[in-house]
């Protein structure tokens, strides 16, 4: 997996919506009208984290839910990043 640059990780992230740059990870909070939706939410990521084989750090406090993407394996933001990115913003709120 190659790691991307700078040019091509702001290509990326102008494709996607309500994702950030924090620290060199890419991020994404959601607020829920319920604990349920936020939990639903949640597992609605690991199904697909599981089937692209990879994971976000997932925090969730009561109504919040933030989302941490980088690829371990290359110590940073891979297009597998971007990817999995795309895939949780189709999920249906």
């Amino acid at each position: 997996m190659k790691l991307l640059n700078n040019s091509e990780i702001k290509e990326q992230i102008a494709l996607i919506n309500s994702w950030h740059i924090d620290r060199g990870l890419l991020c994404k909070e959601i607020n829920f009208k319920s604990f349920r939706d936020s939990i639903d939410y949640i597992n609605k990521i690991a199904v697909i984290s599981e089937e692209n084989k990879h994971h976000p750090v997932i925090t969730n406090n009561y109504l919040l839910v933030a989302l941490k993407l980088t690829t371990h394996d290359v110590n940073g933001l891979t297009q597998k990043d971007f990817d999995l990115a795309k895939l949780i913003d189709q999920i249906r709120l």
